[in-house]
């Protein structure tokens, strides 16, 4: 069975999060950023992909590209999530949260199942209040 790719693969989310997390960056700072464990012609190529992908744009200053991401983090979470409920739940949330929640019990602290618990009775209360 062919792999689903729903996302970057793990060297662009790499270089992705990083731009995340630093802001605008030149090539040479993300291979600073990564101790130089990647050349930087292997982060340029990676940096192309991620445009064409159109996850990361670039502006030129002086003599380099500063590459940043093309959207907010929390806007390519959410549409991460978006396709992966799609995608795997079809279109159902509620089933791709039970699902999340009995892959994820055994590292869920009671206090981190009581604050789910929670905010899901806080969601219900508001959704009874609009009828």
């Amino acid at each position: 069975m062919k792999n689903i790719k729903l996302g970057p693969a793990q060297r662009e989310q790499q270089l992705l999060d990083l731009l995340y997390k630093n802001g605008p960056s030149t090539a040479k700072q993300l291979e600073e950023y990564l101790n130089k464990s990647l050349s930087n012609s292997t982060i340029r190529t990676i940096l192309r992909i991620l445009e064409d992908k159109q996850l990361v744009v670039h502006s030129k200053l002086n003599r380099e590209y500063v590459y940043a991401p093309k959207q907010p983090k929390k806007n390519a979470i959410d549409g991460m999530f978006g396709k992966i409920i799609d995608t795997f739940f079809s279109g159902s949330s509620s089933d791709a949260m039970a699902t999340f929640i009995d892959r994820e019990s055994e590292n869920l602290s009671a206090e981190e199942l009581k604050s789910l618990l929670n905010k899901i009775q806080f969601l219900q209360e508001q959704k009874e209040q609009e009828k």
